[in-house]
C-alpha cells in the first residue's frame, strides 16, 4: 500500500535480511520509506482531530511536529492531499517573488 503509491514494491521480508541492500521498508532507488504499523498511533489521533478542524474551514489538514532542541519539523499529511499542498506551496512561492519582485522604489533622501 505504503510503497505503492510511490510505484515501487515493498521490501520482501524485514530488515537487513531481504537480500536486497536495503533495510527500507521499499525497494524505492531514492526514497527511504520506513512504514510503521500499529493499533494507534498518537501522531495519527492529532491528525484526526487536525483534519475534523481543517475541513469545517474548508482547507488541507497538516499536521507539523516539532521537537524541541532539534532543527527541522516533521510533517504528516494525507497522501490524497499531496498534489493540492504541492500546487498551494508553488502558488505561494510565485505570489512571494510577484510581490518582491514589483515593489515600488524606496524614497532616498536628497
Amino acid at each position: 500500500m505504503v510503497a505503492g503509491l510511490f510505484g515501487v514494491r515493498r521490501t520482501p521480508l524485514s530488515g537487513e535480511n531481504s537480500g536486497h541492500d536495503t533495510n527500507s521498508d521499499s525497494l524505492h532507488p531514492i526514497l527511504y520509506i520506513e512504514t510503521k504499523y500499529r493499533q494507534k498511533h498518537y501522531a495519527v489521533e492529532l491528525f484526526k482531530d487536525t483534519k475534523k478542524k481543517a475541513l469545517k474551514e474548508k482547507k488541507t489538514p497538516i499536521v507539523a511536529l516539532k521537537q524541541a532542541g532539534t532543527q527541522g519539523f516533521l510533517l504528516l499529511i494525507d497522501p490524497s492531499d499531496l498534489k493540492t499542498i504541492a500546487e498551494s506551496v508553488r502558488r505561494t512561492k510565485e505570489k512571494r517573488r510577484w510581490r518582491f519582485k514589483t515593489r515600488p522604489p524606496t524614497k532616498t533622501k536628497s
